[in-house]
C-alpha cells in the first residue's frame, strides 16, 4: 500500500505542479488583457507592470516546486513577458517572440524571475536560455537596420503610431502582397494576390512554438 501511495504522489504531484503553472499563465494572462491604454505608456513605464502586477501571480508558490518545473513549463512562463510585450508595443500575437524582445531590448523572463526571486539554476532551465539563444541568431541582420530599432522615439508616452512602426519592422508587407491575409512567416507555399505565382523568401524561419497563447486574442492590437 505504501508503494502505490508513493507512485500516486510522484505521478500525481507533477500532474498538479503543470496544472498550477497553466492556472497561474492564464490568470497573468487575463490581468495583462486588463490594464487599458498599455500602448499609451512609455515603454519604460510600462515595463514596470510584469514585476509589480505580473510576475506575483505567475510566480505564486514557485518557489516550492521550482525545481520540479519542466522545459515546457518554463515555456508556458516564458510566454507570458512575450504576449505582455506584443501587447505594449502593438504587435499582433503571432510574431516571432524574438524580434519583440529584440525590439523592446528585454530580458527573457524566466530569467528575470529566477534573479529576482534567487532560484536554482536547473537543467530545464538552461535548456530554455539555450534554445532561446539559439532563435536569437537566427533573426535576420536587417532587422536591427529597421525604423523600430534605429529611432526609438515609439517607445515614448502617448506615441499613437507606435502599432504601425513595430509591425512594420516584424510583418513588412508581405501579407499585403501574399493571397493569405492573415500575419504569417513567408515560405513556399506564399502565392502572389496579383500574378498568382509562389515565391519564397530566403529568411524562412520556422514557426515559434512560443508564440501560441492560451488565452484570448491581444485586445491592445
Amino acid at each position: 500500500m505504501l508503494g502505490n501511495f508513493r507512485c500516486w504522489t510522484s505521478d500525481s504531484f507533477h500532474r498538479h505542479y503543470h496544472l498550477h503553472i497553466q492556472e497561474r499563465t492564464a490568470a497573468a494572462t487575463r490581468t495583462i488583457h486588463q490594464i487599458s491604454d498599455l500602448t499609451r505608456l512609455s515603454l519604460e513605464t510600462a515595463m514596470v507592470l510584469p514585476k509589480t502586477v505580473i510576475t506575483p501571480i505567475v510566480t505564486y508558490g514557485i518557489t516550492l516546486i521550482w525545481k520540479k518545473l519542466t522545459l515546457t513549463d518554463l515555456e508556458r512562463i516564458e510566454k507570458v513577458k512575450a504576449h505582455f510585450l506584443k501587447c505594449t508595443l502593438g504587435i499582433g500575437r503571432n510574431a516571432l517572440s524574438r524580434l519583440v524582445y529584440e525590439m523592446a531590448r528585454e530580458t527573457f523572463y524566466v530569467e528575470d524571475i529566477r534573479l529576482q526571486i534567487l532560484l536554482q539554476s536547473t537543467q530545464p532551465y538552461k535548456d530554455l536560455l539555450e534554445r532561446r539563444e539559439d532563435k536569437r541568431r537566427t533573426i535576420d541582420p536587417d532587422f536591427y537596420a529597421t525604423g523600430a530599432i534605429v529611432d526609438r522615439n515609439w517607445t515614448k508616452e502617448n506615441q499613437t503610431q507606435r502599432h504601425a512602426i513595430t509591425r512594420f519592422a516584424i510583418h513588412g508587407f508581405h501579407h499585403k502582397l501574399c493571397k493569405t491575409k492573415s500575419y504569417h512567416e513567408p515560405c513556399e507555399s506564399c502565392v502572389s494576390a496579383e500574378k498568382g505565382s509562389t515565391y519564397r523568401d530566403d529568411d524562412d524561419d520556422d514557426d515559434d512554438d512560443d508564440d501560441d497563447d492560451d488565452d484570448d486574442n491581444n485586445n491592445n492590437t
